[in-house]
């Protein structure tokens, strides 16, 4: 079974719907975590927050100071009244981080998850919170530069992936409350259809795959959302994978140049 994170059309606003209905609270139990990382200093990255309800159970990166960019997956469930936002915490639920309310969520009108069984994650999986009180940025809470729409990231480029880490691949491991970040090569979308023997349905171009062919380093199994990042640009959102850093299994991230024109529609960013 495929696990989601919890790591192009072009549609206008009026496409993009607020999600406020009300839903029964998120399960943080399947939340996705950094595995093989190392400890990270929000000067480095001042753009990524927590998600929370109740506890800590997706990442998301800052755009401006009145978004927030996660994955679709992690707004699905959940009523804008329960989310609560952390900035500038470099613990996990850290007490030492500004709290915000959400006032809106938007998933993108496309988004869809895939049969079961294809051990597939969900397309066009990007959501955006928009924050009930602006954010003060400060030097550990900036915004993250995206990149530009469906601009191409070469394979073999090492991106970095941010978030809150296990101590090993074992999911039930004691987790690292620390802001913990690993570096991981992009593959070739050839390639990555070939490893998870999927088709171009299922393993679509608003996706991207990293990782090392001998696996050690991942995000894994309550990271959904969190970002993805080259020299500090936006490239990715943490999203799904199956088995968490093992041999010949990539994680797969949202594809930000693929959906750029979407967050453009949303945020007028």
């Amino acid at each position: 079974m495929a696990r989601t994170l919890i790591l192009a059309a072009l549609v206008s606003i009026s496409l993009a719907f607020p999600q406020n209905a009300q839903f029964e609270q998120y399960d943080s139990s399947d939340s996705v975590r950094i595995v093989g990382g190392s400890n990270a200093s929000l000067n480095d990255f001042p753009y990524v927050v927590q998600i929370m309800a109740g506890t800590y159970f997706c990442g998301g990166s800052i755009l401006s100071n009145a978004w927030i960019l996660t994955a679709g997956q992690c707004l699905t469930d959940i009523n804008v009244t329960n989310i609560t936002i952390i900035a500038g915490a470099l613990h996990e639920e850290g007490v030492e981080g500004v709290l915000l309310k959400a006032e809106e969520l938007y998933i993108h009108p496309q988004y869809s998850e895939p049969p079961n069984d294809t051990e597939a994650g969900p397309d066009y999986d990007v959501g955006l919170i928009k924050l009930l009180q602006n954010l003060t940025f400060s030097d550990t809470i900036r915004s993250v530069q995206l990149i530009d729409e469906n601009q191409q990231i070469a394979p073999g480029t090492n991106a970095t992936v941010v978030g809150w880490g296990l101590q090993s691949q074992d999911v039930n491991a004691s987790y690292i409350d620390v802001l913990q970040a690993v570096t991981v090569p992009i593959i070739s979308q050839d390639e990555c259809r070939s490893t998870f023997n999927l088709t171009e349905e299922y393993l679509t171009d608003r996706m991207l795959c990293a990782g090392y062919d001998e696996g050690g380093k991942d995000a894994c199994t309550g990271d959904s959302g969190g970002p993805m990042v080259v020299n500090n640009t936006l490239i990715g959102i943490i999203s799904w994978g199956r088995d968490c850093a093992q041999e010949n299994n990539p994680g797969v991230y949202t594809n930000v140049a693929a959906i750029r024109q979407y967050i453009r529609d949303v945020t007028s960013l």
